[in-house]
């Protein structure tokens, strides 16, 4: 039999911590934690929000620019995203983009419209046009953003005449930077 003095470390004497937790804190708890998810939340969805339509607004912005140089290249719009070989696809989670030309006589004009597939993000619609000034071609641009959230991108129509500016769609505005 061994004899020796055991070490303070080596004790099989086990010393037990607890904690005492109410129940009063087992309430309290859920409630603040739902409170502050109640001030967060709100403001976090509609960070989530403004990022999305950021991103719409950007390549609404992208598409008119790319038509206008497809334009000046090849003396026409397209009515196909692909077409503009640019890095972008006419449909993604949040937003589908369509295109359509307008042909006329001293002017023609490509309408972009960027749908909201959430009824809680707002719509784009953009437009290039050429205007044709004694044989010279004049390209603008602009793009509108829908006053509230919608899922309809309000279409442009062709200016009555060739020399008026192109404005935004009733119900739409130019977004700010």
């Amino acid at each position: 039999m061994n004899n020796s003095p055991k070490s303070p470390m080596s004790t099989t004497n086990k010393v037990l911590i607890g904690v005492g937790v109410g129940c009063g804190c087992l309430t309290v708890v859920p409630i603040l934690l739902g409170i502050i998810a109640a001030i967060v939340l709100p403001s976090f969805l509609n960070q989530s929000n403004k990022a999305k339509q950021s991103e719409a607004k950007q390549q609404v912005g992208t598409i008119v620019r790319g038509e206008q140089a497809y334009f000046l290249e090849y003396d026409k719009f397209t009515p196909k995203v692909a077409d503009l070989k640019l890095p972008i696809d006419a449909e993604n989670r949040h937003y589908s983009y369509t295109l359509t030309v307008l042909p006329g006589k001293q002017q023609s004009l490509v309408m972009v419209q960027a749908k909201s597939n959430f009824p809680a993000l707002k719509s784009y619609t953009g437009a290039a046009r050429a205007v044709d000034q004694a044989g010279e071609k004049n390209l603008t641009g602009i793009v509108c953003v829908t006053a509230t959230a919608s899922t309809l991108a309000p279409p442009f129509v062709l200016p009555a005449r060739s020399g008026d500016p192109l404005v935004c769609p009733p119900t739409t505005h130019t977004p700010n930077n």
